[in-house]
């Protein structure tokens, strides 16, 4: 295991344990229940008053980059790999460096995600919608991916490439969870 990956995994690991430590610690003593979207504030104004001024500062910050670290690895993986698949498939696209097409990818998916939550802001989201859309737009996502990694490993892979019974078992389990997961997502937003 790389040693990037075991620190990333062990920072966002104390991160998650902060936060929990915050809320037990600090919230449920002074009886506080904070609203949906005001959690991390609440816990820095209260940890503002203990370590003042930068304590407060600093919790939001971690907040922030919490929140965030998610949104950079989404656009990083994505732009990395669209950027590879369009440079290797695409004799055309060789014409300029593959960090060109990462750019390109990059700046367009976070030009986009950002027209998205200004729609989303002027529709009069909450906080919680913005995060429930991500779980659903995940969601759907996989309810695509999943049973087309199915299907490419069975059609496109050699015989003795091709996954195990016991894979097939678990990706079709996944492929049910999903698509079931979209249904009633859509069932439910319907209804």
């Amino acid at each position: 295991m790389r040693f990037s990956s075991v620190f990333f995994f062990g920072l966002n690991l104390v991160t998650m344990l902060l936060f929990m430590f915050g809320a037990l610690a600090v919230l449920r003593p002074a009886g506080i229940v904070p609203k949906p979207d005001m959690l991390i504030y609440d816990q820095a104004v209260i940890l503002g008053q203990v370590w003042g001024g930068p304590g407060r500062t600093l919790f939001l910050v971690i907040g922030m980059a919490t929140l965030f670290s998610t949104q950079l690895v989404i656009v990083d993986g994505i732009a990395r790999a669209l950027s590879d698949i369009i440079y290797t498939s695409f004799a055309r696209a060789r014409k300029r460096d593959v960090s060109w097409w990462y750019l390109l990818i990059a700046m367009s998916w976070m030009l986009v995600g950002c027209g998205f939550t200004a729609f989303m802001e002027w529709s009069g989201v909450t906080n919680l919608g913005f995060l429930l859309s991500a779980a659903y737009m995940g969601g759907f996502a996989m309810a695509v991916y999943v049973p087309l990694l199915l299907w490419i490993n069975l059609r496109q892979l050699p015989p003795s490439a091709r996954p195990g019974k016991a894979n097939l078992l678990f990706v079709g389990l996944a492929t049910a969870v999903y698509v079931g997961f979209s249904v009633v997502c859509i069932h439910t937003e319907l209804s």
